[in-house]
């Protein structure tokens, strides 16, 4: 329904504040909304919780990577493994490629 004039509107509204119907839908659409917020905050807040957490955990690493990388090393080596460490991102392309270069039928994942 088209408004056409101030007068119109009033005389709309005063026959929508009146509607049972609509006031019973509209209190269904606020509650409605009301429980989604809720539920969205409830959310957003365990998951700043997460991000805390995950932070907390990302620092405890860097404070130990030193450790975990010889850790890692030890493991590795015993088990048959070798690794190379290098002192840049071009350092280790070049070994990366040196391999490639000494195995050509290996698979490189």
């Amino acid at each position: 329904m088209a408004l056409k004039s101030k007068k119109n509107y009033l005389e709309q509204l005063q026959t929508a504040v009146h509607n049972d119907e609509l006031k019973q839908a509209l209190a269904g659409n606020v509650s409605t909304v009301k429980a989604d917020t809720e539920n969205a905050l409830h959310q957003f807040s365990g998951l700043r919780n997460v991000k805390a957490r995950a932070a907390y955990l990302k620092l405890k690493v860097l404070e130990e990577l030193d450790r975990f990388l010889i850790q890692f090393e030890n493991q590795f080596s015993a088990a048959g493994g070798k690794v190379l460490w290098a002192n840049d991102s071009k350092e280790a392309q070049e070994k990366v490629l040196a391999l490639i270069n000494e195995y050509p039928d290996a698979t490189v994942i």
